[in-house]
């Protein structure tokens, strides 16, 4: 996000204050991520190291703490879990928000300059151990199960009767020209995808943990040449 939630900066430093002992000196916004509902922070603490401060909204469990959580726990490598807090959480609530504190890496995205071949063994080994881990009763509750149809279906639709009353805009008018000269093909790929997820809807799957959005944008390489989840 670019912009920074509606939750105080002393809000969430005393909210880090009390469930993770930390005194904050400085809390930094960073617009980054592509989550409309996510934001990210650097925090520097007194004494201490800076750490990486993602806030979520709503106040409730965050599944993308508490499975890496779970995770490191377990002995996965690989994986950057959230600090625990005092009770030891994966998140804390504070105003309607969920806070997670991460370590903050001295790191480049695995996109930025490629991963070796050793570290897409390294992060192969840790998909396959993450596969194979039996899930607990509390993860079961809180992932979502793969309904094999995309979650952003219906932005075809609306994007298609946006497009159909564009002739007022010359950008858009030049993509709905686009769209309209490949309907056939669009057509033909989305009933193909909704085929092929009624297909596979249909069968029977273990249930395993999976992280659902793994490209090299969402793995860093730190100062070590060690790559993270």
């Amino acid at each position: 996000m670019r912009e920074p939630p509606e939750l105080a900066d002393d809000a969430i430093a005393a909210a880090l204050e009390s469930s993770f002992a930390i005194r904050v000196t400085a809390l930094v916004f960073l617009p980054v991520g592509n989550d409309a509902a996510s934001w990210a922070y650097r925090v520097q603490a007194a004494p201490g190291p800076a750490y990486f401060l993602k806030v979520r909204a709503g106040a409730g469990p965050m599944p993308g703490a508490a499975v890496p959580g779970h995770l490191h726990r377990l002995g996965v490598p690989h994986v950057l879990a959230p600090l625990a807090s005092s009770d030891g959480a994966p998140d804390v609530q504070v105003d309607g928000f969920t806070l997670a504190l991460y370590p903050m890496l001295d790191a480049r995205a695995g996109a930025e300059g490629g991963l070796s071949p050793r570290q897409w063994r390294q992060l192969g080994g840790a998909l396959r151990q993450l596969h194979a881990l039996p899930l607990t009763a509390e993860l079961t509750r809180l992932v979502g199960r793969e309904p094999f149809r995309p979650t952003r279906r219906e932005l075809i639709a609306d994007l298609a009767a946006l497009l159909a009353s564009a002739a007022n805009d010359a950008l858009a008018s030049e993509l709905a020209g686009f769209w309209r000269a490949r309907q056939g093909v669009i057509d033909g790929l989305v009933e193909r995808a909704d085929a092929l997820g009624r297909q596979l809807a249909r069968l029977s799957f273990p249930q395993v943990l999976c992280h659902a959005d793994l490209h090299t944008w969402n793995v860093l390489v730190d100062a070590d040449e060690q790559p993270w989840i």
